[in-house]
């Protein structure tokens, strides 16, 4: 009698409760303070997770339903393009401290400087034969495939530089367009990522895109040359002579292996788009006039870059001053630097002053080249 007299009382008070609440609702008067009429909902569980819609803004900002979190690292860029700029800044870190040794390690070798500048002048035109050659056959090949041949080219021209000495077979080794002896991007890697960048950002970001593409490369390329300087810890270690020099073209070949490692890991979408219409045999159409004068500017550049590569001046402060690999790397460090400072800006110039008219590249390179030219003449 009492359970059930209980019952209905509690039905009772729901049923009052209830009929209170509808009269709420159909009358105007506004809420209670610290009460509400409405059941609370149901506590949130495992299987009701929250949803966060990542919204990134013009700034790279991500946003999780209006409250700012830790912005995105380039949030506007796909997966492919980070990789890629992974890979360039892990080559140009090589580069970078290659440029500085090579020619004293080749000295310490026994090699004449006829034989050293014949070393150099391979590397040199194995690059660009193999720029020319892939650049033909890279969208048929496939652009992964072609830059992963590459990267394992450059495995092995760092492989034959660090254990062999014959000179045959490190003209052979610098033949293969993987060696840089200017610090440089060589070979076609430059070549066919510039081809997939513009893919992997937004239009308006391209410019930006290929600001920081170059300028990391610059900072990693002068971390590269101060890097040289570890041939003084080497010999410390009781490494004596070229063997000093050979554990840096051992990572030479370890950084080669990583760019293939992620080469294999890039999209599908990196390959070249379906395009309607007659294919020619360069590719190049209405644009073949600034295509030429673009490529003449550039030639006449690197002509005069040439002429006082970073390896062949590296080697010259190593004959005329005699300084070591320890020296020579705070010089070039300092040298990738202020190159590195005049690409920092290329961004913001050429969003003012137009494409044409900003090219840091061509400039850095060019007061590089008189800034080198200036300081080897003999007092």
């Amino acid at each position: 009698m009492v359970v059930a007299s209980t019952n209905s009382t509690a039905l009772a008070m729901n049923e009052g409760v209830a009929a209170m609440a509808s009269v709420v609702r159909s009358t105007s008067l506004p809420p209670i303070r610290g009460m509400s009429l409405v059941a609370p909902a149901a506590p949130r569980t495992a299987e009701q997770p929250t949803a966060y819609r990542h919204r990134p803004d013009a700034n790279g900002l991500a946003y999780c339903r209006g409250r700012s979190i830790a912005p995105a690292v380039l949030a506007w860029l796909s997966a492919d393009g980070k990789k890629l700029l992974i890979t360039r800044v892990l080559r140009t870190f090589a580069y970078g401290y290659l440029a500085v040794v090579l020619g004293v390690y080749l000295d310490r070798l026994g090699m004449s400087p006829i034989q050293i500048g014949l070393i150099l002048a391979s590397a040199i035109a194995g690059s660009a034969l193999m720029t020319i050659l892939w650049s033909l056959v890279a969208d048929r090949y496939g652009r992964r495939r072609t830059i992963a041949t590459m990267a394992v080219l450059m495995a092995v021209g760092g492989l034959l530089f660090a254990f062999a000495s014959d000179f045959w077979v490190l003209v052979a080794g610098a033949f293969t367009g993987t060696i840089s002896a200017t610090s440089s991007e060589v070979g076609i890697f430059q070549t066919v990522e510039q081809a997939i960048l513009p893919q992997t950002a937004p239009n308006e970001r391209r410019t930006w895109l290929f600001s920081i593409y170059n300028t990391a490369a610059n900072f990693a390329g002068a971390l590269g040359s101060l890097a040289a300087a570890s041939v003084g810890f080497f010999a410390s270690q009781g490494l004596h002579g070229a063997d000093a020099f050979r554990p840096l073209f051992v990572l030479y070949a370890v950084v080669g292996l990583i760019n293939l490692a992620i080469f294999v890991t890039l999209s599908a979408r990196v390959e070249l788009a379906h395009v309607e219409g007659e294919r020619r045999f360069l590719g190049i159409h209405r644009s073949g006039g600034t295509v030429a004068k673009l490529s003449a500017l550039f030639a006449l550049d690197a002509f005069a870059s040439g002429l006082v590569g970073q390896s062949v001046v590296a080697y010259w402060f190593f004959l005329r001053w005699g300084f070591d690999p320890g020296a020579l790397a705070v010089i070039f460090f300092w040298v990738e630097v202020l190159s590195f400072l005049s690409l920092l800006a290329a961004g913001c110039l050429a969003g003012r002053s137009g494409l044409l008219r900003c090219s840091p590249r061509s400039c850095s390179w060019c007061g590089r080249s008189r800034g080198a030219a200036r300081r080897s003449r003999p007092r």
